[in-house]
C-alpha cells in the first residue's frame, strides 16, 4: 500500500489531482490514483510472485489544476517491503 498526499506551497491539501506513482526493485509497477477531498490518494497491488522483497516507490507525475514542480516534493521517494 502506498499513501500519497498532494498540497499546494502554502500546505493545503489539493482534491482531484491524478498521481502516478513507480514502484521499482522486487516489483516494477506502475500505480495510478485521485487525490481525496484531504489530498490524499491510497495505491494498492504492489504485488511479486516470490515476496517478501524490498522496493522503492517514486511519485512520477501530478496532474491537477496547478502546475506540478518536483523541485517542490518533501519526499519525491520511499522505500518498503513485503510481510
Amino acid at each position: 500500500e502506498v499513501i500519497v498526499t498532494v498540497q499546494d506551497t502554502s500546505g493545503t491539501p489539493i482534491p482531484n489531482a491524478t498521481v502516478t506513482v513507480r514502484a521499482f526493485g522486487g516489483i516494477v509497477q506502475t500505480l495510478r490514483g485521485t487525490t481525496d477531498a484531504n489530498g490524499t490518494v491510497v495505491l494498492s497491488s504492489l504485488r511479486a510472485a516470490l515476496p517478501p522483497f524490498t522496493y522503492t516507490v517514486c511519485v512520477f507525475n501530478v496532474v491537477s489544476d496547478l502546475p506540478y514542480d518536483p523541485r517542490s516534493n518533501a519526499e519525491t521517494c520511499d522505500t518498503g517491503s513485503t510481510p
